[in-house]
């Protein structure tokens, strides 16, 4: 054994919480605290690491679609993955005293892994975007904590589901895979959980969870064994937060928190509830001693000699550049983090977009038809600017942006059946002037989700495909319609997915094998539009396909029924909202002394004002979107049978003025 190779055991072995571990592209590197380089190794990993653990002399390192386990350094074994790789921890059990790596995967699945394979796995339903093991007592069971990509927050049972059988797990399962969901906190967010610590802050002997969210928000919630935690503090950000630990750092008596933001800054919370100090005063009376006092001082003017020093730098590097004979210019490094997220609650989009820099203006391009709506935080302008009927626009979009403001948020409304890019160039506040632009591929089924499984009872319409390609190439074209599925081909020798509707509940059922494909859905319109689209694919490659297509006639009336009460919900907000907008013109026109009585009733409508604008403007496409898929209905419907219905559109879009579902029926019958 080489001296190198026993230093690194002897740097794992040891506790590794006064360490620092770092990884770079394949590479973990191992600091003390004093910032001494002391450990290194090589993964020889293809692809970059993206998620890391180190506990004791284990070593846990994550890729996209492959698990790397290290013991004193080294390599021991590895599990492969068929879909993405999320996030990575691990937990010790005291009775076997093993450290078991835990993974959760893009399929919204947590895996527990055992001698490099998967010993169990969970299904949630949800996709989790941050896991976290601890104890909430000393003599209590290990639980696993998640924050979700909606941002909900979670807890598992671990020592529970590790005892069960995997009989066992899957009724466990049929119930319910957690201890609780707290459901109604991501409702008040736009973006998921980032990031999660445990730490007793409150002192009462229970450690408290502390949250990290994208849209800034830091929570700390009170847990007890077996109850669903209470949120007890929490704090408002302008930035993502990137880390959030718990300890006691700048006092020993109080717990404190430490966070770090997408832009690098690194601050403190306390829960000390006393007076706050002010530390501008240098005298005997601001609560520190003169030694920190003294200390503070000299920080605050190191830190004002490094501004002004960057400051010149800064109007230096500008003149250079300005000059016309032998100037110098360099296109400064943009870093930007980006993420386009579902929101299940009102099937759109959260676009979100975060500079290291403050940002100065973002355009938004799209190719498809799209809608945006601002989120309430935003303080950008938003400009839109008409597209020329014969170019290749059907969104032009410009956000200039505030002073300082690094961050944008913005909700994105899709249409299903079209398959194009959203495009957004960012400008940040640098010179020279310079551009970074991201793409964001629309699905034609955008608005689908995962499941794990469909009800067979409904009335489903079946489109089968049979031809000349391989299993990776049908995989492939299901990739390019719906989310959510991996890029790598699965192993096995046929595919099975299913899918839900975000917007009206509908089912999908995708199962394909080599030469041969089944989708089996309760909605025409998807079947439809996976029917063009693949066709259109295949048509590419010179790839011939057999297509048959069975349809069942309930389907199309389960549907309006389906889709009957959304409408209706819809339909009497539009007439309470023009009710009270009448009421408010003929109170606006009569003075204070002499406004007519109203009835009850319009004094309840102009009470619960408020609420109904407030339940629009969460919804603000949706009557325009739900009469678009009764249209798509209505012509599919139509298609499939071979006649064509276009013509009748002004006479559907007549009927939905005057809706009623009877109406409605007869008008698909009679067509």
């Amino acid at each position: 054994m080489s001296a190198e190779h026993k230093l690194k055991q002897q740097a794992l072995s040891g506790s590794s919480k006064d360490k620092i571990f770092v990884s770079m592209n394949n590479e973990v590197h191992g600091f003390t605290r004093r910032g001494k380089p002391f450990f290194d190794i090589n993964t020889n990993l293809t692809e970059p690491i993206t998620c890391m653990k180190v506990h004791g002399k284990h070593l846990f390192v994550c890729g996209k679609y492959i698990c790397n386990h290290y013991e004193s350094s080294m390599d021991i074994g590895y599990t492969v993955y068929e879909e993405e790789i999320v996030d990575l921890t691990c937990v010790k059990f005291k009775k076997n005293r093993q450290v078991i790596p835990i993974t959760t995967s893009k399929d919204g699945t947590i895996s527990v892994i055992k001698g490099n394979s998967v010993k169990q796995r969970v299904d949630l339903s949800i996709q989790p975007t941050v896991l976290h093991v601890s104890q909430l007592g000393v003599d209590q069971d290990p639980h696993l904590f998640f924050g979700t990509d909606d941002g909900r927050v979670g807890r598992m049972n671990l020592q529970r589901y590790m005892q069960m059988s995997t009989d066992e797990l899957s009724d466990e399962m049929s119930n319910s895979p957690h201890e609780w969901l707290l459901k109604d906190v991501g409702k008040q967010r736009k973006g998921g959980i980032l990031c999660m610590d445990t730490y007793d802050l409150t002192g009462d002997g229970v450690q408290d969870l502390l949250v990290g969210c994208q849209d800034g928000s830091i929570e700390v919630y009170s847990m007890e064994e077996g109850e669903e935690c209470h949120r007890r503090f929490s704090y408002m950000c302008n930035e993502g937060v990137t880390s959030v630990q718990g300890g006691m750092i700048a006092s020993t008596e109080t717990g404190e928190i430490v966070a770090a933001t997408v832009s690098g800054w690194v601050f403190g919370l306390t829960s000390e509830c006393g007076k706050q100090e002010n530390l501008d005063q240098d005298n005997q009376h601001s609560g520190f001693s003169r030694e920190a006092r003294q200390k503070i001082f000299h920080l605050r003017s190191e830190i004002a000699h490094l501004e002004q020093k960057v400051t010149r730098e800064r109007e230096k590097y500008l003149a250079s550049t300005e000059d016309e004979i032998g100037g110098l210019s360099a296109i400064p490094i943009i870093h930007v983090t980006s993420d386009m997220t579902m929101n299940k609650e009102n099937s759109s989009y959260i676009l979100t977009i975060e500079t290291q820099v403050p940002l100065d203006s973002v355009l938004l391009q799209s190719n498809i038809p799209l809608d945006l709506q601002d989120i309430e935080k935003n303080s950008a302008v938003v400009s839109y600017s008409k597209c020329d009927s014969g170019s290749d626009n059907h969104l032009l979009a410009s956000y200039r942006c505030q002073v300082n403001a690094r961050k944008l948020v913005v909700e994105v409304y899709t249409k299903e059946g079209g398959a194009g890019t959203l495009q957004a160039y960012v400008t940040p506040q640098l010179q020279p002037k310079c551009c970074r632009v991201l793409q964001f591929p629309i699905r034609p089924l955008s608005l689908h989700t995962r499941s794990q499984s469909i009800d067979y009872l409904r009335s489903l319409n079946t489109l089968l495909l049979m031809g000349a390609f391989s299993m990776s190439e049908m995989h492939s074209w299901v990739h390019f319609c719906l989310p959510e599925i991996p890029e790598k081909p699965p192993t096995e020798s046929e595919a099975c997915y299913f899918f839900k509707s975000t917007f009206i509940d509908t089912q999908l059922q995708c199962k394909y094998s080599k030469g041969k494909a089944e989708f089996k859905s309760d909605n025409i319109t998807t079947i439809s539009i996976l029917r063009d689209v693949i066709s259109k694919e295949a048509t590419k490659k010179n790839i011939t396909l057999d297509i048959l297509c069975d349809l069942n006639e309930k389907s199309v009336g389960e549907m309006l029924q389906h889709i009957n009460p959304l409408l209706m919900v819809c339909l009497s907000l539009r007439q309470k909202l023009e009710i009270i907008d009448a009421l408010h013109e003929i109170l606006d026109q009569n003075p204070e002394s002499d406004r007519p009585l109203l009835e009850m009733e319009y004094n309840d409508l102009l009470r619960e004002e408020e609420m109904i604008r407030r339940e629009i403007n969460g919804h603000p496409h949706q009557l325009k979107r739900i009469h678009g898929m009764i249209t798509e209905l209505f012509v599919d419907t139509h298609r499939f049978k071979g006649v064509n219905v276009k013509g009748k559109i002004p006479q559907l879009i007549q009927v939905l003025e005057t809706y009623t579902l009877e109406r409605l029926q007869h008008f698909f019958d009679e067509a």
